[in-house]
């Protein structure tokens, strides 16, 4: 039986791959027939659906699996393995935390800071939302993707005029406003803020003072170069402690604290996280392996892949890697696996 997207006057979010072709299929009909009904129901799954956003508007949407031969022709995000990571994701933001610590490359960031800072937005112009990492640097990795996406994505600017620029580097120059990778950038607001959309900040700088940020995202906060001694240990975690206290409710409900971080070290911020979440809901943590050594297979740690990784590309990973304990805890999930 098809999925059906609109009834009783609302609409309806499938719960199945399946769904989202019926879905898709009723929404490009949508666009030669009633181009009012296809704006609004673009719009609608645009800032309540995650896997929607991901898979239809954003450009991720158009990528492919890198293993032709194993995955040919499909859109990598496409998967029931996304499909769950999408609600997971909007159960942690919606409950204002969680913590996901699966596999490297698993695809945490695309999903958790890329695509749910761009839903967040779309639904509160106003918010301020802050991405911190162990280095500016990397944070800025992360703007850049959502940056790149606003500039880029016509589908996106079209349904959200009153919200995106449609060519932000000239109009937010004319209107003196931020859109950098340094500064942060700036939509369209109703509101004054002191801060900018999205930011990025070192987590050891602490944020700057005064800010309110409605969200904050800690993405790439722990590496293994700041868990190495119990003092690099306790300055991480006072100076989370520190960004943590800058959250604000200004335009948002409550406010939302969002990590997604591999673990490190067994008293490591990552890990003291998902301790403190685990005791107080399950479903506040996510920590995905990429094989799964429950089922003998043919990955380096005599496990099955999970997607969207491969054997291929785990013993690629593996070989790779100078020391192999990082391989057990950074894909196995397992400390001192290896």
């Amino acid at each position: 039986m098809a999925f059906t997207p609109y009834t009783d006057n609302l609409f309806q979010k499938p719960d199945s791959l399946q769904g989202y072709v019926d879905l898709q299929a009723w929404i490009a009909g949508l666009h030669s027939t009633d181009p009012d009904g296809w704006l609004e129901a673009q719009r609608w799954y645009a800032k309540n659906d995650l896997f929607y956003l991901l898979n239809f508007i954003l450009l991720d949407g158009r990528m492919l699996h890198s293993q032709e031969d194993q995955y040919p022709g499909k859109p990598y995000h496409f998967d029931d393995y996304f499909l769950q990571c999408c609600r997971t994701t909007e159960f942690h933001a919606r409950s204002g935390t969680g913590v996901d610590a699966s596999a490297r490359g698993s695809a945490k960031s695309q999903i958790r800071t890329k695509a749910l800072a761009i839903q967040l937005i779309l639904n509160e112009p106003n918010i301020c939302i802050m991405i911190f990492s162990v280095q500016k640097q990397l944070a800025k990795r992360h703007l850049k993707k959502i940056k790149d996406e606003l500039q880029q994505n016509e589908l996106l600017k079209e349904l959200f005029p009153e919200i995106l620029w449609a060519n932000p580097k000239d109009e937010t120059l004319r209107a003196a406003i931020s859109w950098s990778l340094d500064d942060g950038i700036c939509v369209k607001r109703q509101l004054p803020r002191g801060n900018n959309t999205v930011e990025v900040h070192d987590i050891f700088g602490g944020g700057p003072v005064g800010s309110r940020p409605d969200v904050i995202i800690a993405d790439d906060v722990e590496n293994s170069s700041v868990v190495n001694t119990s003092d690099a240990i306790a300055k991480l975690k006072s100076a989370f402690s520190e960004c943590v206290s800058l959250l604000s409710a200004v335009v948002v409900t409550k406010p939302i604290l969002i990590m997604s971080n591999t673990r490190f070290h067994p008293s490591g911020l990552v890990q003291s996280r998902i301790d403190r979440l685990q005791a107080e809901d399950p479903r506040l943590v996510r920590m995905i392996p990429a094989e799964d050594t429950t089922v003998d297979g043919d990955c380096p740690g005599g496990g099955t892949a999970i997607y969207p990784f491969t054997s291929d590309y785990l013993w690629w990973k593996y070989n790779e890697m100078e020391v192999k304990r990082e391989y057990g805890l950074q894909f196995v999930m397992k400390y001192d696996s290896f």
